[in-house]
């Protein structure tokens, strides 16, 4: 165990952030396999990989009578999406995550994109000291934690935790007209990290549970009358008697439970997001410099163009005759799309020699031992097609210029809906990705 000293610093959690990332880039470099279980001024956490019951017996400072804490979590699962280490188990440095993020990915590549800017908000002149936000070598759970941990350095973790795994929004007329708002601003700056996941934070101030807008990890609370709170995602994890039951729950799909130790509350879903969207005039915003380009209206306009080329257009475009006989005949006439079996042994589309379709380059990754499929129409409330047009703004300063964004229902366009966008919209630009054969012609 390692103790720091805070001489000067005005912002000691940000020192210790600064202190650590800078020696794990110099570990990395150097390749001495360094990792912090923690290093905080109000948390400790304690990890491994083997079984809970073996944690006491590893730690000594757990057995003696002296070592007290108003809170303890803890987590123990196996590794199913990653190869098992010890700096991967859990519990993270600010989170436990039940589940998986099945847009990790992506998520990665955005944060990557936008990480100078967000460090340069948040350090300053220190910013040269942090070389990257997330460890990409991590597990999907260690890469969440990664981000939370530094979104809490500029704001509350429970509004951290709204941005990265926000509600079901988009088609809940339910939800107070604030909160909504505050989503759909932050939709903008940040896209969803989706689960399905239910995940517990703290800070050594708050604690926190949240569950996904899929609602498919669950998330059990027991309050006491002796004033103890008791969460997880099973029930009968503790043994609680129930003449000192004072109230039960279960998170619902994107709800959020937080308890403030510092306010000695246990504040709910509504109480809690009612009091973050007010903090700034997002529906204001949105009402008064949202881009609405109302494109759904404009009608599809076939091509007039013969039957030679339109199969002329199909090769091009590297359509197959099964594509067309067995998917695209049943998708037009029937509208149905086609389900065949799990497993296809066909050669990677990247190792042909001949050219082929471009959505065959391309595959979903997704934990498919865990996840039922999803449903678009019939759970259409907590799914989104939503994507933006234009250059992102600086999710850690919110205000109205963020929303210079052209917001688009569905990802997939009518060549006149392209060209009403041109011409009503932000300035735009057209890239040709047409390729020849010899990439350096």
């Amino acid at each position: 165990q390692l103790f720091v000293v805070n001489r000067s610093a005005k912002h000691f959690d940000r020192a210790l952030y600064l202190a650590r990332k800078q020696i794990e880039h110099y570990s990395s470099k150097e390749k001495l396999g360094i990792y912090f279980t923690s290093l905080s001024r109000r948390t400790i956490v304690y990890k491994g990989w083997l079984r809970s019951d073996q944690i006491k017996a590893l730690y000594v400072d757990l057995q003696q009578a002296a070592y007290v804490s108003k809170f303890g979590s803890v987590h123990s699962r196996f590794s199913t999406n990653t190869f098992p280490s010890w700096e991967r188990a859990h519990p993270n440095r600010l989170l436990m995550h039940n589940g998986e993020i099945n847009t990790i990915q992506g998520n990665v590549n955005w944060m990557r994109a936008r990480q100078k800017r967000l460090i340069q908000t948040v350090f300053g002149t220190d910013a040269h000291k942090v070389h990257r936000i997330l460890d990409e070598s991590g597990s999907d759970s260690a890469i969440v934690d990664n981000a939370l941990e530094f979104l809490s350095l500029a704001m509350p973790p429970e509004q951290a935790a709204m941005l990265l795994i926000p509600e079901p929004w988009l088609y809940n007329e339910s939800n107070d007209p604030n909160v909504r708002a505050f989503y759909e601003f932050y939709s903008y700056l940040m896209e969803p990290w989706d689960g399905p996941t239910m995940i517990s934070f703290c800070d050594g101030d708050k604690l926190g549970a949240l569950t996904d807008r899929n609602g498919l990890r669950p998330g059990r609370y027991t309050i006491t009358t002796n004033n103890e709170i008791i969460f997880s995602s099973e029930v009968g994890v503790v043994d609680v008697d129930e003449t000192e039951v004072a109230y039960k729950g279960q998170l619902n799909p994107g709800k959020l439970l937080l308890v403030d130790f510092n306010e000695h509350q246990v504040i709910g879903n509504e109480a809690l997001k009612q009091t973050i969207a007010s903090q700034q005039p997002y529906a204001q915003w949105l009402s008064d410099e949202r881009i609405n380009l109302d494109i759904d209206h404009i009608p599809y306009q076939g091509l007039n163009v013969s039957d030679e080329t339109v199969f002329q257009m199909q090769q091009r475009f590297g359509y197959t005759k099964e594509d067309i006989d067995k998917y695209l005949t049943e998708l037009i006439t029937g509208g149905k799309d086609p389900i065949g079996a799990m497993g296809y042994d066909a050669p990677l589309a990247v190792l042909n020699e001949q050219p082929e379709s471009l959505f065959n380059y391309f595959k979903q990754l997704f934990a498919q031992v865990t996840n039922p499929p999803i449903d678009a129409y019939r759970e259409k409330i907590v799914t989104s097609e939503l994507t933006y047009l234009g250059g992102e703004g600086n999710v850690l300063k919110p205000g109205p210029d963020a929303l210079k964004r052209v917001q688009l229902k569905h990802p997939v366009l009518t060549e006149h809906q392209l060209q009403h966008i041109a011409s009503h919209a932000l300035k735009t630009a057209y890239f040709s990705t047409g390729y020849t054969e010899n990439l350096k012609e």
